[in-house]
């Protein structure tokens, strides 16, 4: 009897440590999780300020090409003609090297939000596995603590061949029968000492 009531604070050591378990896995998803946040709101800041950077040079090249174009054409029409053919092609490539651009950096910056959306799924359901079987360690834990309370309070103590325990219990002969066919009775409760 008192090898079980010597067990029972490693058991409640064992339940703490499973909650601070619990408690610490939910720290660190909540930590991951604001880590992750911060990284990709960073990353979209710097990036909308080189989709900017980006537009504001195609739109000062192309006003600087329509500038250019207006006054070459009013200085002198007929050898502008093939000049201006020439200077549209060469912002039109430039146009498109820009546009280039800036569907990359979008491509990139696609690609980084679907990795960190990818990698944070990843660590959430991971996370919640490890909750889950700590909770479910838990609630053995528990149920542990519920049947060694019955067993200390009732007259019962475990008997038999060491191979093969069992409880031995003084029968309360006036108790109540319980049991899908009334088979069992409850035990005495222990005396105080």
């Amino acid at each position: 009897m008192t090898s079980h009531l010597e067990e029972l604070p490693d058991i409640l050591s064992a339940l703490q440590n499973t909650i601070l378990l619990q408690s610490t896995l939910l720290a660190k998803a909540e930590e991951r999780e604001r880590n992750m946040q911060a990284e990709f709101s960073r990353r979209m800041q710097s990036m909308e300020k080189e989709v900017r950077l980006a537009q504001s040079g195609i739109h000062d090249l192309v006003n600087g090409a329509s500038f250019r174009i207006i006054d070459e054409a009013g200085k002198a029409f007929r050898p502008l003609v093939a000049r201006y053919d020439f200077e549209a092609s060469a912002a039109t490539t430039k146009l498109r090297m820009a546009s280039r651009i800036v569907w990359l950096w979008f491509g990139g910056a696609l690609s980084i939000l679907l990795l960190t959306f990818a990698v944070g799924w990843i660590s959430v359901n991971h996370d919640q596995r490890e909750i889950a079987a700590a909770s479910d360690k838990l609630q053995r834990y528990e149920n542990a603590v519920t049947i060694v309370d019955a067993f200390y309070a009732s007259d019962a103590v475990v008997c038999g061949d060491p191979g093969a325990p069992r409880i031995c219990a003084n029968i309360d002969p006036n108790g109540a029968r319980t049991g899908d066919k009334k088979q069992y009775r409850p035990a005495k409760s222990r005396a105080r000492q």
